[in-house]
């Protein structure tokens, strides 16, 4: 009966052997265990047969004997033959003792895979190193544990697969045994979680693979907390902290912030809400695989509970659309981006609009004083989430504004938006990356629905069929100056395009002295304090198109100036400088025509937008005025003469 139980070992053994190779660390472990008197109750196998020097190679440690290690101090041995599993112990007289265990070889190609597992002293306790899948080259497998029981611990070396070996490279191991330095050990549980005083450091490690320390704080409802972690000189530790905010049952996360590349650990406030009570702060590696430990490399956590300063969230949190404040139309509201990653959600009611009557929406936001806050607001349709120019202006929705980041000084942002239903629209305000806040300087946020000043605006977009009929003065179209009434409007919202349509006679439709040719002259101005006075202050950089049916004679105004490299946006200019008054054509010493190839196709346009389509002017300044004159014909000899040719080099000028 004996000898039978022995065979049915080894077949256990052999078949463990074979089943491992598809296997992972702690599976191997666990097979090994259950192969009855074939594997021993310390983890150790009965030895299936070891070659020795006369190989090549000394086999020191084998499953019946087993090798003691010291700390700290480096041994080796050969994985060899096929199968050999290599049995190290070592002794730990302290519980909670840290075990630092590196298997590793040392040269660049070896047929064998490395893996180690290290077992407690009731033998069953297992703890597997992460196989080295890779193999072939440099290997290292490391273990970083923390030893709860007092003890004799054994550690065995073997092949992933156990179907190679390698009788001519060594492998080497070592154990070194430290302290734990944590004192606030054992906190690798909310319900373990030590206690932080407020506005106290509290430091740690992570010290052990898997480790994690949690930590608890009170906190008053509608607190702010702000949590500043300061980690030591990383160096070569392989350690790169992250710290999670987690709600009263730990079930939520509310925030997280990992550990810069490089830099200072920004200080972040985080608001808690409306519940009072502990809330949790874990710390752990940013690797989540568990491997990474390092009992040298400290950190330190501080939290510290802050008064929330916005009275609207002290009222009801307005971090959502059905939480936003309601504000009322013309009124100022104050409020302060007051944590990171702060929302301030607001509600206002437009009523009276339709797709036959539709209303303009002005919002402003300014934050008067410098300020670590990047203002940045949207407006919003009546969902909540769709922008509220998205559907009328897809790309050139211009519903979102924002101060660039790390921008000093104040802040003033504007937008109008056009809006064709009634409902209950909202304006959102944050820092523009959410990673900035300001306890100190509220901003200011204010919604207005205005009359539009423009009295030729029909809200059409750019369509030049909606483009406005101009009338001539005068004579009308038949003598041989058009004079064309002055027009005057405003680019009263964001994405505002102006179309004008004059009718320059072109063939069949000539009257006596018109032969289809125009020298055509412009005025426009812009920003102006009335016709002969000085230039004011206009946030838009207007561009005018001068066009016909099929041709387009170029832009006048505002273009896009040579980029700055160090400009983030280069088409928008100081307001100061977007006042102008220009003439073109003949009387200023340049020549503009339009030849009866073009006029006997149809009428021409100007076209009027803001340079970058996202600024407007409503206000007193905000009024730009333009003429057009058109003179039958293009004399010979005149400034014209030469400019413009037929295909054969003919001056088209002086034609009868």
């Amino acid at each position: 009966m004996r000898r039978m139980h022995e065979v049915r070992s080894a077949g256990c053994f052999d078949l463990a052997r074979a089943m491992a190779k598809t296997m992972t660390a702690f599976a191997v472990a666990a097979l090994f265990m259950s192969c009855g008197d074939g594997g021993k109750s310390d983890g150790s196998l009965s030895d299936a047969g070891v070659q020795d020097a006369a190989d090549g190679y000394t086999d020191l440690c084998t499953e019946t004997e087993s090798c003691a290690l010291e700390s700290g101090v480096e041994q080796s041995d050969y994985l060899a033959p096929v199968g050999d599993s290599d049995r190290w112990t070592f002794s730990v007289t302290s519980a909670g003792t840290i075990a630092k265990i590196v298997v590793r070889n040392d040269v660049t190609f070896s047929p064998i895979r490395l893996q180690a597992v290290l077992f407690g002293p009731d033998g069953v306790t297992a703890v597997a190193g992460p196989e080295n899948s890779a193999g072939n080259g440099l290997q290292r497998v490391a273990i970083t544990v923390k030893l709860d029981q007092v003890g004799q611990y054994t550690l065995r070396v073997l092949e992933v697969g156990n179907d190679a070996q390698d009788r001519r490279n060594p492998y080497y191991v070592v154990v070194t045994l430290v302290s734990e330095p944590d004192t606030h050990e054992p906190n690798n549980t909310y319900t373990l979680a030590t206690t932080l005083a407020d506005g106290q450091p509290t430091s740690g490690f992570i010290s052990y693979q898997r480790d994690e320390d949690w930590y608890k704080i009170s906190a008053e409802s509608h607190a702010i907390l702000r949590i500043a972690m300061a980690p030591a000189d990383r160096g070569v530790s392989p350690v790169r902290f992250r710290w999670e905010l987690w709600s009263l049952e730990a079930d939520r996360r509310i925030a997280e912030s990992d550990e810069p590349t490089s830099g200072a650990w920004r200080v972040e406030n985080r608001a808690v809400g409306v519940d009072a009570g502990d809330y949790f702060l874990r710390v752990l590696d940013l690797d989540t695989d568990g491997v990474d430990a390092d009992e040298t490399r400290a950190y330190q956590l501080t939290v510290t509970r802050e008064a929330e300063p916005d009275a609207q969230d002290l009222a009801s949190p307005n971090e959502t659309p059905p939480a936003a404040t309601t504000i009322q139309l013309g009124t100022t509201v104050d409020g302060y981006v007051a944590a990171t990653g702060d929302l301030d959600y607001y509600k206002f009611r437009v009523s009276g609009a339709s797709a036959s009557s539709p209303k303009l929406v002005v919002v402003e936001a300014t934050l008067p004083e410098a300020s670590d806050v990047d203002l940045a607001f949207s407006v919003l349709d009546t969902d909540g989430e769709t922008r509220i120019c998205e559907t009328r202006d897809r790309d050139l929705c211009y519903a979102d504004r924002f101060v660039l980041n790390g921008s000093a000084g104040a802040s003033s942002l504007r937008t109008a938006h056009v809006v064709t239903r009634s409902g209950d629209y909202f304006v959102v305000v944050r820092d523009f990356q959410d990673n900035d806040f300001d306890m100190d300087h509220p901003y200011h946020v204010t919604v207005t629905v205005p009359n539009d000043p423009d009295t030729y605006e029909n809200y059409q977009g750019d369509s030049r069929s909606a483009a406005v009929d101009v009338p001539a003065v005068g004579t009308g179209t038949t003598g041989a100056t058009i004079e064309f009434r002055w027009v005057e409007g405003y680019l009263s919202y964001a994405n505002d395009i102006d179309w004008y349509r004059f009718d320059i006679p072109g063939p069949p439709n000539l009257a006596a002295g018109q032969n289809g040719d125009w020298l055509v002259e412009v005025e426009i101005e812009m920003g102006l304090d009335g016709p002969s006075g000085p230039p004011r202050s206009t946030p838009v950089e207007l561009q005018a198109f001068f066009r016909g049916e099929t041709f387009d004679y170029g832009g006048y105004g505002k273009s896009c100036r040579r980029p700055d490299p160090n400009d983030p946006d280069p088409c928008q200019y100081q307001d100061s400088q977007n006042s102008f008054r220009q003439e073109i054509g003949i009387a200023q010493d340049d020549c503009l025509v339009v030849f009866r190839e073009r006029t006997g196709l149809g009428s021409h346009y100007f076209r009027l937008s803001d340079l970058n389509r996202d600024d407007f002017d409503i206000g007193a300044y905000g009024k730009y005025r333009l003429r057009v004159r058109a003179i039958a014909g293009c004399p010979a000899g005149g400034k014209c003469e030469g400019i413009y040719t037929d295909p054969s080099g003919n001056d088209l000028c002086g034609r009868p």
